[in-house]
């Protein structure tokens, strides 16, 4: 009986240190068009959007990186038709949270640089640099 209850800690604890090191090992992915996880993302993302631009929007050259439950997209707002720039010609940046199960829009905004994602990073420190690629090198 100790033999079996021994084989089975020894196997908890192995899973437990795969499971801390996979996670410690964490890299910044972009998930699947389609996938559960990038709609859920835009969505969030798509309720500040569409409320300053008071009307439907439609993202468009989306990039979006996720890593240890945050979330960076940049991407174009264009009108439903896919037409017009509602808040101009400029990128529209995001930095999401995933807090209990929901991703929640933590800050954005539109701009034609990186300003967007120095201010998210700065008001956000703990978010993973991964996620906003090279971007903050150029952030003074």
């Amino acid at each position: 009986m100790f033999a079996l209850k021994n084989k089975v800690s020894n196997f908890v604890c192995f899973a437990l240190l795969l499971g801390i090191g996979s996670t410690l090992r964490a890299k910044p992915y972009s998930p699947k068009v389609g996938s559960k996880e990038r709609t859920s993302i835009l969505n969030a993302l798509r309720v500040p959007v569409e409320k300053e631009a008071k009307q439907k929007i439609v993202f468009y050259s989306v990039d979006m990186k996720v890593e240890k439950g945050w979330a960076y997209v940049t991407c174009l707002s264009k009108d439903k038709n896919g037409r017009k720039y509602p808040l101009g010609e400029l990128n529209t940046d995001g930095l999401l949270r995933k807090i209990n199960g929901r991703w929640k829009v933590l800050h954005w905004g539109v701009a034609g640089d990186i300003g967007v994602a120095c201010d998210a990073y700065k008001k956000y420190p703990k978010a993973p640099k991964g996620i906003f690629g090279a971007v903050l090198s150029g952030c003074g």
